[in-house]
């Protein structure tokens, strides 16, 4: 019997081996989707080349910006000589809108290296000056206060926060006398292989609808982007399905979206995503259901012993990727669906699963030791199809991410009701060390453009600083 299941493996295998270099393995609507699309992209991206990388209109827009930054040091000068009056909201509000635009100005170039990396430290010393001397703007999302944040963060990426899979940072903003949550991003961190510099992968960014252009993304971003500048080389990169958006407020959130990352000079190419989607009830319609899973026992059937049993096995692997699942708490994985091949009281081969919020299941992940029978894998599959349809999964969805390229061509085999979507997948990263543009270079450009270089005012605030007109525009900005 053993050796029918390894003969069925293998021929599942050889079948799909080529399947890189075949186009089917997209159906035909993916794949003209995403030749329009990349059309469409590459028109975008051009247009945007020849616009945003003109010198001079950067250098009218910094002097804008500059201009606008002069005048909100002076508020927060004033604020600082004479404000006891304020309330913490006026005082909060004078401080956020000078270290926005103080990111603003981080971006004109790229806020990663040069002048912008400059700007970015500022507004970040800004930031932390205030939070020392006043109160925090932003936390760190943790077990004890995630659920203050819990409405502004998908259930995904929720569960992984309190499992400490992925990190997150909150913002939060003074309403009255009270703190309220504006903003959250999630993320984590992973170290790029064979360098000291980091992957820091933006997962979720979201800002409250009563907070939108305030600056609470810029803000939440600068913070993201603190951490890259800590090691060279280090990027911030993130992945965006391409879906249809039918809704005019799905389009417009989207562009939004768009436009604020592009501002933060994000460079964006098109790929075929690696995340998969498949309803529970496909599974039941594939030819290899039908067979054999003799010696596969759920997680649940291995009793307290369980935990031991799966710790060992990852121990015995001892790959150095596995960190975080074997960091991972056992009650994270689903007991019914969760499977594993025994042999002999020993775990020879894991498939892992999640099951979320809404009684989706989220693939984690599948392991074999080397000396273990392939068709064991197939039997895994076999089981927890099987029980993901007894444990209601028939209104339920299977996803989650593949972990190689011949993941996605088994998945395909197996349940030809697999589908992957597009994706947009975005860099933030430093220049060439030869494009940099430094503070001095930055300076050198205005003079030569003839713009002033006296934009930001040094020493102690002067009568002449606070005029009628300067004081009716700071009044502006605070929203009074």
């Amino acid at each position: 019997m053993i050796k029918d299941i390894e003969k069925e493996w293998d021929s599942i295998l050889s079948e799909i081996s080529d399947w890189a270099d075949e186009k089917e393995t997209l159906d035909a609507e993916t794949a003209a989707q995403a030749e329009e699309i990349g059309e469409y992209f590459k028109e975008l991206l051009a247009a945007y080349d020849e616009e945003e990388n003109d010198i001079m209109t950067m250098l009218v827009d910094d002097d804008y910006l500059l201009e606008e930054l002069s005048d909100k040091l002076a508020l927060v000068n004033m604020i600082e000589m004479s404000g006891e009056g304020m309330t913490p909201e006026q005082k909060e509000t004078a401080y956020l809108s000078l270290m926005d635009t103080c990111f603003e100005t981080a971006k004109v170039f790229n806020p990663l290296a040069g002048f912008g990396r400059d700007r970015l430290e500022a507004g970040l010393g800004i930031l932390r000056s205030f939070e020392k001397k006043y109160w925090p703007l932003v936390s760190r999302v943790t077990k004890n206060n995630a659920q203050a944040f819990r409405s502004l963060i998908p259930a995904e990426h929720y569960d992984d926060i309190l499992e400490g899979r992925k990190k997150a940072l909150g913002a939060v903003r003074h309403k009255g006398n009270s703190m309220v949550v504006a903003g959250v991003a999630v993320f984590s961190i992973n170290t790029i292989r064979g360098t000291a510099a980091n992957d820091i992968r933006l997962e979720w960014i979201y800002v409250a609808d009563v907070y939108k252009k305030t600056g609470v993304g810029n803000m939440l971003m600068a913070e993201l982007a603190g951490y890259a500048i800590q090691a060279e080389g280090s990027i911030i990169t993130l992945n965006m399905n391409v879906t249809e958006l039918k809704e005019e407020k799905d389009r417009e959130r989207f562009a939004v979206l768009e436009n604020f990352l592009d501002s933060w000079k994000f460079v964006f190419s098109l790929r075929t995503g690696n995340n998969f989607y498949l309803n529970v009830t496909d599974i039941k319609d594939s030819e290899y259901m039908n067979g054999p899973t003799d010696g596969v026992k759920s997680l649940r059937e291995l009793g307290v012993g369980g935990e031991m049993m799966l710790k060992r096995f990852f121990k015995t692997l001892n790959n150095s990727y596995d960190v975080e699942l074997v960091n991972t708490s056992y009650s994270f994985f689903d007991k019914d669906v969760s499977c594993v091949v025994m042999d002999n009281m020993t775990v020879k081969a894991v498939l892992l699963f999640h099951r979320q919020e809404r009684g989706n299941y989220r693939f984690e992940t599948v392991r074999s030791l080397p000396n273990c029978d392939p068709g064991a894998i197939l039997k895994l599959i076999r089981f927890a199809g099987g029980a993901a349809l007894k444990c209601d999964g028939e209104k339920s969805m299977l996803h989650g991410k593949f972990e190689s390229d011949e993941g996605f061509a088994i998945m395909r085999k197996l349940f030809p009701g697999t589908r992957t979507m597009m994706q947009y997948r975005g860099e933030l990263s430093a220049p060439l060390r030869k494009d940099i543009i430094s503070s001095k270079q930055w300076d050198i450009l205005r003079k030569e453009a003839g713009l002033s270089d006296e934009k930001i005012p040094t020493g102690e605030p002067e009568a002449e600083d606070y005029s009628p007109e300067r004081m009716e525009k700071l009044a502006k900005f605070m929203g009074l």
